[in-house]
């Protein structure tokens, strides 16, 4: 996961395609980003399974579109949180992951790079 969000400059500036609850315990996000190493675009599925918890809200006025904060990973207590929409570039705990609109906390994350399309 980390080698991926670095391949991608942990996202910044890219946009959220997709966002599919496969199931209560399964969700996938596919996003547009830019690569690092050659600037061309790329879309990247996170595929997160065994769904703990997970938020997706969109409020009036404000969009989870654009990752303008780009996206946070970390560890906690063996389940991955990884959020799309974090509201601090210093995350320190599933509190502040839960503080976003845009989360998925679960026992894996398993993340592919695509050919870039813009309807993901």
């Amino acid at each position: 996961m980390s080698s991926t969000l670095e391949t991608i400059t942990h996202g910044y500036d890219g946009l959220v395609r997709k966002v599919c609850l496969l199931s209560l315990s399964d969700a996938v996000v596919v996003i547009s980003a830019r690569r690092k190493d050659s600037a061309e675009w790329v879309n990247v599925e996170f595929r997160i399974s065994g769904l703990t918890e997970f938020s997706v809200r969109q409020s009036a006025g404000f969009s989870n579109v654009v990752l303008s904060g780009g996206i946070a990973h970390q560890c906690i207590d063996d389940i991955h949180f990884v959020d799309f929409a974090p509201y601090s570039d210093a995350m320190e705990g599933a509190d502040d992951f839960r503080m976003s609109g845009l989360y998925f906390a679960g026992a894996s994350v398993a993340c592919c790079f695509l050919p870039y399309s813009e309807c993901a």
